[in-house]
């Protein structure tokens, strides 16, 4: 029962940072909008495909012991990506910079916003 609690806990957080962390790897301020669609894309592709095809390695192979093999390359797989997307995010954009620091003028914002109100802030 901890387990399945800890699940449904955790598996709130992974949508809201990739959501967030997109429009930081975004090529720029106008294509934030797009990137966001392609991510939300994704996100739903992998949910449409990935539950027939599971069952079809499950069928496949004739039980669920074949599932560490197809979630270990599918994990692989997404490992791969991540590294190639990370290299390439990693070309300086002067866009990126100013888009940080409205984070931290937001941040201060809030900060302020709670001290009026009487709260601690964060």
């Amino acid at each position: 029962m901890a387990c399945l609690v800890l699940f449904f806990l955790v598996g709130g957080v992974v949508p809201a940072v990739v959501f967030s962390a997109t429009p930081e790897f975004a090529p720029g301020p106008e294509t934030v909008a797009t990137s966001v669609g392609l991510v939300s894309q994704g996100a739903s592709v992998g949910l449409l495909v990935g539950p027939p095809a599971a069952a079809a390695v499950v069928t496949a192979m004739g039980g669920w012991s074949a599932m560490l093999v197809f979630l270990s390359i599918a994990s692989t797989a997404t490992i791969v990506s991540a590294l190639f997307c990370a290299e390439r995010s990693h070309r300086t954009c002067d866009w990126r910079d100013s888009l940080s620091e409205s984070r931290k003028s937001a941040v201060q914002i809030v900060d302020a916003v709670n001290r009026i109100r009487g709260g601690t802030g964060r």
